[in-house]
């Protein structure tokens, strides 16, 4: 099978199944508030992200999900700063209104039922490369391809626009993709 390319903490995360309690004696909502805000901080202090780019979500195992609320940056996320919505994205608890790019996240859960948590990143050096027109997709270094597999390029759309939801199925299962500007 395919290595395991996204470092034994996160990759532990990803991996349970839906349904399974993977912080016993605590609530799974909680443990997974906690998890997210983490994750979002460490992509800010990485320079993955910056001021309020960037948003990230997780699917409960009744289906609902916790999401960032618009505007709030990764930098100073706290397990209280993510909206729970349901499958549809309707507010179901917390402040504020959802990332305004929610379609694209519940789009990519009904496109993937295994995937558990969504991140949106905007990492300058793929921007950059994006911008000048290399795509990840386009094999620049032997070991991108080893530890990352193929990242394809989706075509551009209006971050909250309705194109922005609309996933086309891959012929594979993918993990990561950019988009096109």
């Amino acid at each position: 099978g395919a290595r395991d390319r996204h470092g034994p903490a996160q990759a532990a995360w990803l991996k349970i199944p839906v349904g399974s309690e993977p912080y016993p004696g605590s609530s799974m909502e909680r443990g997974l508030r906690e998890e997210l805000a983490s994750i979002a901080r460490r992509c800010y202090e990485r320079h993955l992200t910056s001021a309020s780019d960037g948003n990230a979500s997780a699917r409960l195992p009744d289906g609902t999900l916790l999401v960032t609320r618009s505007g709030s940056c990764l930098g100073d996320a706290t397990p209280e700063d993510f909206i729970k919505v349901d499958e549809d994205g309707r507010v179901l608890s917390g402040e504020g209104r959802p990332t305004s790019e929610l379609a694209l996240h519940v789009a990519v859960y009904r496109a993937r039922p295994d995937v558990r948590v969504v991140l949106h990143a905007h990492p300058t050096a793929v921007l950059s490369l994006n911008l000048a027109g290399i795509g990840l997709d386009d094999c620049l270094l032997p070991e991108v391809v080893l530890d990352l597999g193929c990242i394809p390029t989706a075509p551009y759309a209006a971050p909250a626009s309705p194109e922005c939801s609309v996933m086309k199925p891959a012929s594979r299962p993918i993990s990561s993709s950019t988009l096109t500007r």
